[in-house]
């Protein structure tokens, strides 16, 4: 990866069908709003780098968006790198309750190394508030995911918590926690570009 301004997209979860409702229908939690707040906090952590360009792949928390619309932007504008941002929930191919988890595609070199770095970075912040969260790791999904397969740059996908666990959801919903959350994940991205503009060097000495 040479030292040129690098295009890094953040594609915050558009599923804002993922809601938790309370016992007289209030909204408790939405993903899709959620994770686009935390994705407005890893941008305004990267933009301290000023050889970054960072772009959401939507504009607004509310926007209608689709997957396809999404990959398509990522296409276009010939993104470098692409971190989706996802809360969990538990599922027939992944019973867990609890902890985080990051998702890469397999096969590519580049989006382990992304992941692994988010991954690392994530965890180590989110230990600092919450020292009992479970760590599932990194790893291939059991699905071809659209943000991991279809946005033609190295791709992570994080599942930074799960919303349907009360104490997890109130920590996804605290704006200190997703500002620490969010510093986290910028310097996850910034630590993967480093590693592979050093390699590249090392590479083409």
């Amino acid at each position: 990866m040479a030292a040129r301004p690098l295009s890094v997209m953040l594609n915050p979860s558009c599923q804002y069908g993922n809601r938790i409702v309370g016992p007289e229908g209030q909204l408790w939690y939405n993903e899709a709003v959620s994770m686009f707040r935390l994705a407005l906090s890893v941008q305004y952590h990267l933009k301290r780098h000023e050889d970054i360009t960072v772009c959401l792949s939507r504009p607004t928390e509310d926007a209608p968006s689709t997957l396809a619309e999404e990959m398509a932007l990522a296409r276009q504008t010939n993104c470098d790198l692409l971190l989706a941002l996802h809360s969990n929930a538990p599922g027939p191919r992944h019973p867990a309750t609890s902890g985080q988890i990051t998702f890469y595609r397999d096969g590519d070199e580049g989006s382990l190394a992304l992941a692994q770095k988010v991954h690392c970075h994530l965890l180590a912040a989110t230990s600092d508030a919450y020292p009992s969260v479970m760590d599932h790791g990194v790893c291939t999904h059991w699905l071809r995911l659209a943000a991991l397969w279809q946005s033609g740059c190295p791709s992570a996908l994080v599942e930074v918590l799960f919303h349907t666990h009360p104490l997890e959801r109130a920590l996804l919903l605290d704006p200190s926690f997703q500002d620490r959350a969010g510093q986290a994940l910028a310097d996850g991205i910034w630590a993967f570009i480093v590693a592979e503009r050093r390699r590249g060097e090392c590479v083409s000495s």
